[in-house]
């Protein structure tokens, strides 16, 4: 007798793959960007709490700019690289204005995208993180592509 046929494994789709890895993205570079020693006293005083509120924020924003750029991530090709960094700069702008909005309603929204770019361009070892994270999550929603073509 033949064994049964088990079920091919379900991955995750292009879109959760997006916004996970951007929801990580988001994290690690709040958390590397508050705790910078540069003008940060205001981070290093206010307590646990704060911090891991604007992780969360940070995560949860970036997460909602992944989910909204899926489609531009992972494809193949010179141009699919392209589509990447630009699906990367739009997702980073809108995670920030959404994670500014939780955590100074108004004036966050506008503040945060610009606080994102500004310490990107004021620190570049933050800017090579965010590049190698982009291209980090750009590989991982081509590969559940790939699966998903492939089931």
């Amino acid at each position: 007798m033949s064994e049964a046929r088990k079920p091919p494994i379900a991955w995750p789709t292009p879109w959760l793959v997006s916004a996970l890895g951007f929801a990580g993205q988001g994290l690690l570079f709040a958390t590397l960007m508050f705790s910078r020693d540069e003008g940060q006293e205001v981070f290093r005083n206010a307590g646990t709490g704060v911090i891991a509120y604007f992780a969360f924020v940070s995560a949860l924003g970036a997460f909602c700019g992944g989910a909204a750029v899926w489609k531009l991530m992972g494809h193949a090709g010179r141009r699919g690289v392209l589509w990447s960094l630009i699906g990367a700069v739009l997702a980073t702008a809108l995670g920030g204005a959404i994670g500014g909005t939780l955590t100074v309603p108004g004036m966050g929204t506008i503040a945060a995208p610009f606080l994102i770019f500004g310490s990107m361009a004021e620190v570049p070892w933050l800017g090579a993180v965010w590049l190698i994270l982009t291209f980090a999550v750009h590989w991982a929603v081509w590969s559940s592509r790939g699966r998903e073509r492939a089931a």
